[in-house]
């Protein structure tokens, strides 16, 4: 969490593409302020090189680690794995069938199986920092700071500047 790889592979930051929505918010510039920062905090070098740009359409011709700050772009929304780590987000709570006598005692894999799961949601501000393969090269990744309000992205900045939390 506090290298910032693979941004950081090169410290100028020379093969980043950073994806901003065409109006970002305040707080997404704050975000994408604070990441660079934080990354160039790691290397001991300015982030100076990379290319900032609004059209995702660029992504696709370019061979370059992409940062997202804002919305995942409509061609990205239906990639399975982007589905899956939003779908991860979700905490879930599984009950198994039987309970061991003891700690120490194991159990058999059809009384391990979970018999009821319960999903674990908030209705408070929500920020993730999500990274899958690029699907536009396999040596390639995509690291998203997503929010869903100016609230989430306050968290996402404090998640940023706080080492504590950087590190866990």
């Amino acid at each position: 969490a506090n290298a910032g790889f693979p941004f950081s592979r090169l410290a100028d930051l020379s093969q980043t593409l950073v994806l901003v929505n065409q109006k970002p918010q305040p707080a997404q510039v704050s975000a994408l302020l604070n990441a660079l920062g934080v990354i160039g905090a790691q290397t001991g070098y300015p982030a100076l090189a990379f290319t900032l740009s609004d059209d995702w359409s660029q992504a696709k011709d370019r061979d370059d680690d992409i940062l997202m700050i804002g919305t995942i772009p409509p061609a990205l929304r239906d990639d399975k794995k982007i589905s899956l780590l939003v779908d991860a987000t979700q905490s879930w709570v599984k009950q198994p069938t039987r309970q061991p006598p003891l700690p120490s005692a194991e159990l058999l894999a059809e009384d391990a199986k979970p018999d009821s799961k319960t999903t674990v949601s908030s209705e408070g501000a929500m920020s993730a920092i999500i990274g899958v393969q690029s699907p536009f090269n396999d040596q390639r990744s995509i690291v998203a700071l997503l929010a869903d309000s100016p609230r989430g992205y306050e968290l996402l900045n404090n998640a940023l500047l706080d080492s504590g939390k950087r590190a866990a």
